[in-house]
């Protein structure tokens, strides 16, 4: 069975009416005519959809034909941009049809490790990857290499020997017929886990596998479960979207085929998909009530919360695993009170508009949907993309994926930096505009290493069929990952299965308890500092540090409370930051006080000897479960914590300290302080404020109901929440600010000192209050001053007075024997 799904004339219009049987009256974009089409045949989404009738009025769709369909019946995809992701919309389908009402356990689930099932599905794969590279491998090497994918998740399960062993026998006993297909694709190009997306369908991506036998080509989904006579439906829909994923993509004809490999079926492991339409349709509805469900709460409509609420019995057709999550939902939302419901409903508003507009755009940066909107020009003169690379093979290392490519002068300078997650694409391949109409194929990874002449990313899919392609024609894209809402959902959750005095707490309802505070050996403190890092140690739940520039604040007070709390018997404490570099800094400081630590993240993220994804390589998962539960300090970012939850099961912490506090969405957060005993804040929301991508607009919070808890703009992050409400009621114990630094000249210090921190900063060395004159006094005499500029051209007059006034300063203090570097801060980009 092929594809008969005529993607390439889809037809785009917008609602202008749902009528009461819902069906979607769009006004087309090509030739303005106005026609009727069915949203949806399925009776649960069809009540939804004429339920948010007014929601749905100027939404954007794609009408999609499907040759077999009776009548020539559309398919309707909702907000076409938003690509949702295979797997998560085929999770709504069941035996039972569509379970749209399940949603709720869907997002705000339980963070945990992988099921045994799920890791083995994960090895097996792995272990497929390794065959198609080298076929020669042995067993053992096999299964070594397989590993190596989810080592953390192994780690954990090494735990329990039982089920260990269990799960090695299951892929051991899967090698034979994994060796076998191998053998049977000899002659053909195998590509595994190709990324595809397409702003058509509203879908993306990874295949697992896709064999090309000249024009043919062949989607292949692998499961590993116990298979059944009758295929599941979210199985088939998968193997249909793929298929139509690769339709959109590709540029030249051929038949598309699509396969089921059920590898544990000794009779019949292969099944051709026989019906497309049905699947494809099924698959369409799923991911349209996903976006029909994120809109909703997008604008406060929490119907998945009341859902959520009713319990199980609700739906008929759910699982057991999911009947019992669906139970502990239903009672952990029933213990929450009033604010904490208001709460919890904006963190959801929140995250939904944060996904929309890393999305769709209507923020200040970047979008998802600039990887088809922006035209060649446009990409050649934007700093988020590299255009015209050349991949250089020499330079490239093909085991590790760590693909080199020459640089061209680029325009403007470029905004990409190490360690940036990218995308790296062929040119020309821009729907709406290039060869390729409808999809992407597309190549994520990171950047390792970067000069004005080269670039090397490190791709995520080790197996990339890149040596295929030519050498000219690529391009590398900041990559937008729209994964908040799946995080924060799951955060949120942590904090609902909380108990009430941790809740209450952490949002603010409750004043934190303290100790009385004992006196710190930790060494190289001043005496603000020291007494600063007592009362944190002494502080039982919550304690939050403010701490201007240069005042210490991660080279002592956050390496002196690190000491001290490991003086404590078996306590164990997790550092977590809002980037990489910030989390890198903290190892940094801790290497060079001989703490002990371990720094969770990715290979590229995580540096040094104490990266757990590097010593994974070397250890056992025996072993590296050991090494982790033992060691007491874990550092990593708050990202990485969220894609490792496994983690959880190798250990516990009683402390968790943030690093960067003030950077961090609250809700994206919040589940890890819920997890842990105690949480120590360090930050400066006078300095770096939360990282947010939404309008202004859309942030403002006006409910009576959250003004005991602070809580009047969503872009605040929590960190200054809690300040706030520690200030409303007069609780001085559980805040401190440090007032000492030692990186400004006082004379540079007493404006920010002014009007950010109340007069409060003083400087900590002498040097600070020099009156000698400055070495390019004939050019600036004051350290600080400032220069009326009146110009019809004000930007560029601005650049020009800059660069005049920075040559005559570098001129003037030539020779000195501290030559000045100078840095320019613009607001703008221009």
């Amino acid at each position: 069975m092929t594809t008969h799904l005529d993607i390439s004339s889809a037809r785009f219009g917008i609602i202008t009416d749902v009528t009461q049987s819902g069906q979607a009256m769009v006004d087309m974009e090509d030739d303005g005519s106005c026609v009727l089409v069915p949203f949806t045949l399925d009776k649960g989404l069809l009540g939804d959809v004429v339920e948010a009738r007014t929601l749905l009025l100027g939404r954007r769709v794609a009408a999609l034909e499907q040759s077999l369909l009776p009548n020539q019946e559309s398919l309707l995809v909702l907000e076409p941009e938003i690509t949702v992701d295979v797997t998560d919309a085929s999770s709504l389908l069941s035996d039972n049809g569509l379970l749209s009402g399940s949603l709720a356990i869907k997002r705000l689930r339980q963070i945990g490790p992988p099921t045994p099932a799920m890791l083995a599905g994960s090895v097996v794969n792995g272990a497929l990857d390794a065959l198609v590279r080298r076929p020669d491998l042995g067993d053992a090497e096999v299964i070594a290499e397989a590993m190596q994918f989810r080592p953390l998740a192994m780690a954990a399960l090494a735990q329990d020997s039982q089920r260990y062993r269990e799960l090695l026998a299951t892929v051991r006993h899967l090698l034979p017929p994994l060796r076998q297909m191998v053998h049977a694709w000899k002659g053909a190009d195998v590509v595994l886990e190709p990324f595809l997306i397409s702003p058509v369908l509203g879908l993306q991506g990874r295949a697992d596998i896709v064999v090309r036998r000249e024009k043919e080509l062949t989607v292949i989904e692998l499961k590993v479960g116990r298979p059944r006579a009758l295929d599941r439906p979210d199985h088939m829909s998968q193997a249909v979207s793929y298929m139509a994923l690769l339709e959109a993509t590709r540029d030249s004809p051929g038949a598309i085929m699509g396969q089921m490999w059920y590898i544990a079926d000794q009779k019949n492991p292969l099944r051709d998909v026989e019906d497309f339409h049905h699947p494809m349709r099924s698959i369409i509805d799923a991911r349209n009530a996903i976006v029909l469900n994120d809109l909703r709460v997008q604008q406060g409509d929490m119907k998945m919360l009341r859902i959520a609420q009713l319990g199980p019995t609700y739906i008929k057709g759910i699982s057991s695993y999911e009947r019992d999550e669906w139970e502990r939902l239903t009672k952990s939302l029933s213990s929450l009170g009033l604010t904490e419901r208001y709460m919890i409903a904006e963190w959801l508003r929140m995250a939904a508009n944060e996904q929309a507009t890393a999305r769709l755009g209507g923020g200040s940066g970047r979008c998802a949907a600039d990887l088809w909107r922006l035209s060649p020009k446009d990409r050649e003169l934007s700093p988020t993309v590299l255009t015209g690379l050349t991949f250089d093979r020499e330079r490239s290392n093909m085991e590790t994926m760590h693909l080199t490519f020459l640089r061209r002068p680029q325009p403007l300078p470029t905004s990409i930096r190490l360690g940036d997650a990218v995308v790296l694409r062929r040119m020309g391949q821009d729907p709406f505009t290039g060869a390729s109409k409808t999809g992407l194929e597309l190549y994520k990874g990171s950047v390792r290493s970067m000069d004005v002449e080269h670039v090397t990313i490190s791709l995520r899919n080790k197996y990339a069929d890149i040596s295929r392609r030519d050498a000219d024609g690529w391009m590398i894209e900041q990559d937008i990952t729209d994964t908040g809402m799946r995080t924060t959902s799951t955060s949120i959750r942590s904090l609902i299965d909380a108990n009430p005095r941790r809740r209450s707490v952490l949002m603010g309802l409750s004043a934190p308890q303290h100790d009385v505070p004992t006196a710190s050996q930790a060494p190289d403190l001043t005496d603000v500092q020291r007494g600063i890092v007592e009362r944190a140690v002494a502080a039982r739940e919550l304690f939050l540090i403010q701490g201007p520039p240069g005042s210490g604040k991660t080279s002592a007070v956050l390496r002196a409370i690190v000491q001290e709390l490991l003086r404590l018997p078996r306590h164990r404490v997790l550092v977590v930051a809002f980037t990489n570099r910030a989390a890198n800094e903290i190892c940094d400081v801790l290497g060079k006080h001989k703490v002990d630590f371990l720094r969770q993240g990715s290979l590229e993220g995580a540096t040094g000897a104490g990266s757990i994804p590097r010593l994974a390589r070397d250890l056992t998962p025996e072993d590296l479960a050991d090494t982790v539960s033992s060691t007491r300090v874990i550092v990593a970012t708050v990202a990485s914590m969220h894609s490792a939850p496994e983690l959880w099961s190798l250990r516990e912490f009683n402390t968790v300290i943030v690093d960067e506090a003030s950077q961090i969405i609250e809700p994206q957060l919040i589940g890890l302080l819920a997890r842990c005993e105690r949480t120590i804040m360090i930050g400066d929301h006078c300095q770096l404020p939360a990282v947010i991508a939404q309008p202004a607009e859309l942030l403002k919070v006006d409910s009576k109901h959250l003004d005991e808890v602070c809580l009047t703009n969503l872009g605040m992050s929590g960190f200054e929440r809690l300040i706030r409400c520690a200030h409303r009621r007069g609780d001085r114990a559980s805040v401190a600010m440090l007032t000492q630094q030692g990186r400004m000249h006082e004379d540079v210090m007493r404006f920010p000192s002014e009007a950010f921190y109340g007069g409060r900063l003083t400087c900590l060395k002498d040097s600070q209050r020099s009156s000698a004159p400055l070495p390019w006094a004939d050019v600036v005499s004051h350290r600080t001053c400032m220069i009326e500029v009146d110009a019809q051209q004000q930007q560029l007059a601005e650049a020009y007075l800059l660069r005049d006034l920075a040559k005559r300063i570098l001129v003037q203090a030539a020779g000195t024997a501290q030559p000045p570097s100078i840095g320019i801060i613009t607001p703008f980009r221009a």
